[in-house]
């Protein structure tokens, strides 16, 4: 996907794609962040991390369950 830094504003950088389609990210996920910047953007999945972060939501509930 192709998208332009369309503007900065409270450390937030506005994306904005092919479609006219506005997305807001943390200004901090790109490296030397400017107005016009032209960006090449691929997301993947992560079946490994999604596991992760489930147990890892486990057993905060368990442990919060556990407490009372």
């Amino acid at each position: 996907m192709h998208a332009v830094i369309d503007r900065l504003e409270s450390g937030k950088a506005v994306l904005v794609d092919e479609k006219e389609q506005e997305a807001v990210i943390p200004q901090s996920w790109i490296a030397h962040a400017r107005e016009g910047m032209a960006l090449e953007i691929e997301i993947t999945e992560d079946p490994e991390g999604e596991e992760t972060a489930r147990k890892e939501a486990q057993e905060l509930l368990n442990g919060l369950k556990h407490r009372q």
